[in-house]
């Protein structure tokens, strides 16, 4: 053909192989201490909640692959004829979504859950608000080889959240410090951002998933000989967020999966605001200095202020080996400080009111702040407890690769 006996021919073609991961944020099982699970779990679901430390740790070790989940809650709908992501896409009630985490687990945490659903108010939700299955949207069947897999008690407190998003929680919680007259919470949950989920499988970086954004007040008292000591911590803590900017499918890479992360950034105070501007999600606190004691004579306001904005985004990598094991890496602002309320105190300034007769101020200062040095240590313990417990942080961000699937290899 060419009029030579030997011929050279060469082709050059260009493969591809595309992928999808499944990724999280808030992933971290907070330590259970006191009555505090409990108490939020009652609060979260409308009705008096009694879990054991056993049934907690059978939920935080347990996870449920999500297209199970998905095909469960279709059943609880009655619903066959829906795919995963029409079935994640419909109005559903709390006592559903649980019902279906339950069916979708076994053995203790299964019967936790049943528990739980029993209990919950029938409150309204859209499970695709906090779940966006991406490329497996259009499933109708369990795939048992290529699992979701995302902790139990993660789901659970997703679900929760979102059925109580907009709402006002308290608690009432036991103090331990000494003159302490117990402490009380006041929460509130953000709804979550249009398009950003809790939880996403995508298989392209323009999928942002989002932690809550959720405002405490954390208020106690505590009786001195001097006076009796009033201490106000409000909290604002924004949306970490995280995104895929990189899928390495080759055997053996250190970085399988590479997220984008930018930690919540957060404001921690002691001092107060009106009820009106506590539940305006949409404008940022602006706390004033709270009377921490009040006397017939004297009065005594305080203040301080701790702000954690680290916007910069940093790079978290998981190896195959990560993923498999359901790794959950933390990411800390460059700002953050060990302590919140610790560190709160040692800023805090007094103002002091006098009317009339000459006091000795000095010694009614020193016992002011000796009380709120004390009450830091156990206040930073309500406060990374019940962070802990609602998936949200303090200038960090607990992120988690859930699934990582590679496609076969195709020219293009």
């Amino acid at each position: 053909m060419t009029g030579r006996q030997d011929s050279i021919i060469r082709a050059t073609a260009t493969g591809a192989r595309r992928g999808y991961a499944a990724f999280s944020l808030g992933s971290r099982v907070a330590a259970l201490n006191g009555g505090l699970p409990n108490a939020l779990l009652s609060s979260l679901t409308g009705s008096q909640v009694n879990l054991s430390v056993m049934d907690y740790n059978a939920l935080a070790s347990t996870d449920i692959d999500l297209l199970a989940f998905s095909d469960a809650l279709r059943t609880e709908l009655d619903a066959e004829v829906l795919t995963f992501g029409q079935t994640l896409d419909t109005q559903v009630t709390l006592p559903q979504v649980v019902s279906a985490l339950a069916a979708a687990s076994d053995g203790q945490a299964a019967t936790a859950l049943e528990h739980v659903a029993d209990r919950a108010l029938p409150r309204s939700l859209l499970p695709s608000r906090v779940i966006d299955l991406g490329p497996r949207s259009s499933s109708i069947r369990v795939d048992a080889a290529n699992p979701v897999k995302v902790n139990a008690l993660t789901l659970l407190r997703s679900a929760l959240l979102l059925g109580n998003a907009s709402r006002q929680v308290d608690l009432a919680l036991a103090s331990s410090l000494p003159g302490g007259s117990g402490i009380n919470v006041a929460l509130i949950i953000g709804e979550p951002p249009v398009n950003s989920p809790l939880i996403a499988v995508t298989d392209t970086n323009d999928v942002i998933v989002r932690t809550a954004q959720v405002r405490l007040k954390i208020d106690t008292r505590v009786a001195t000989p001097v006076a009796s000591v009033q201490i106000p911590v409000l909290a604002e803590l924004g949306s970490a967020s995280a995104r895929i900017t990189d899928i390495d499918c080759r055997p053996n890479s250190s970085a399988a999966v590479s997220l984008g992360v930018v930690t919540s950034p957060a404001m921690v105070a002691i001092g107060t605001v009106s009820d009106s501007d506590f539940h305006d999600m949409k404008r940022p606190l602006d706390p004033k200095p709270a009377r921490v004691v009040k006397l017939p004579l004297v009065s005594v306001d305080a203040g301080a202020e701790l702000v954690l904005s680290d916007l910069n985004e940093k790079r978290v990598a998981f190896s195959r080996a990560e993923i498999d094991d359901g790794k959950v890496k933390t990411l800390s602002s460059s700002g953050l400080v060990a302590g919140a309320a610790k560190s709160l105190s040692d800023r805090m300034e007094l103002d002091v009111n006098v009317l009339g007769l000459v006091l000795d101020l000095k010694a009614l200062t020193t016992v002011i702040g000796e009380t709120v040095a004390l009450a830091a240590p156990v206040l930073d313990t309500v406060l990374s407890d019940l962070t802990g417990l609602l998936g949200v942080q303090v200038g960090q961000a607990d992120t988690r690769v859930n699934a990582l699937r590679c496609g076969k290899a195709r020219l293009v």
